[in-house]
């Protein structure tokens, strides 16, 4: 399913940046769920909203928030929780409270990995490595940048055997960074590679990256995959990557051949 939601550009994608939980891993695959379990129990005591009214509210910020600094969604659940009459933690303790209760999922599915018990195909959007490869054969330089924490990004990326495609660099926050910035990062990218923003190609679940590539003039592909399902598209993903300035939506790569012939490539 390849939803074109306005025609690209039309110039030839020379540079691609690619986000990594949820475009390309699924090693995190629930994360939103753990994230808004810890929230509505941080919160809950101290809202009048009914469980289900501030659930919703609860996820429409973290969907809103999909591609910053995990300590930016922290940041808000502080804000949040004072604005109640709270007295929260700082944002860096939630932050740490939520990864933990992560990393126990993380480390299980990377042992699985290890072991062979599971196989990188499983933990991976459904085409993630035929688009690597075809990108890769076109001669794009990639980057890869995430709002997950880098040395998470870099071992992750690794332990899927796809960190060697990524020859313009890994970009992710440095645990306790709180200036990191996804438009900062591809702006640095084509000005470092001597490109106008037409040619940048970005591809992300997230309205962070895709937004930021809109702004720098680039061709955007929003991932919509139904996660929760483990196939189909997300209506309310849909609407926030088109919102964002999406050019084309798809729930994985199946049709990457059309998909990348509708790129320019």
């Amino acid at each position: 399913m390849i939803e074109v939601v306005r025609i690209p550009n039309g110039v030839a994608p020379r540079m691609a940046v690619i986000d990594f939980d949820g475009t390309l891993s699924l090693i995190r695959s629930g994360w939103q769920q753990i994230m808004a379990t810890m929230m509505h129990e941080i919160l809950a005591p101290l809202s009048s909203e009914s469980a289900e009214a501030l659930m919703q509210r609860i996820a429409s910020a973290i969907e809103a928030t999909t591609g910053r600094p995990t300590v930016e969604q922290m940041a808000w659940l502080t804000a949040e929780a004072t604005t109640l009459g709270g007295s929260p933690s700082d944002a860096e303790h939630y932050k740490e409270r939520y990864l933990a209760t992560l990393d126990a999922r993380i480390t299980a599915r990377l042992a699985a990995l290890s072991s062979g018990l599971l196989t990188r195909e499983e933990l991976m959007l459904p085409g993630s490595l035929q688009l690597l490869a075809a990108l890769h054969e076109r001669g794009i330089a990639m980057a890869l940048v995430s709002g997950t924490d880098r040395p998470n990004v870099v071992a992750e990326a690794a332990a899927l055997g796809i960190d060697h495609y990524f020859a313009a660099g890994i970009f992710a926050p440095e645990p306790g960074n709180t200036s990191f910035a996804k438009h900062t990062v591809m702006a640095g990218l084509l000005a470092t590679s001597n490109l106008p923003g037409t040619t940048l190609l970005a591809i992300g679940d997230g309205p962070v990256e895709i937004q930021a590539a809109r702004e720098l003039g680039g061709t955007t592909i929003g991932i919509a995959f139904y996660e929760e399902r483990g196939s189909g598209i997300d209506p309310d993903r849909r609407a926030l990557l088109i919102a964002a300035g999406a050019d084309i939506i798809v729930p994985s790569y199946a049709g990457l051949s059309s998909l990348l012939a509708i790129c320019g490539l």
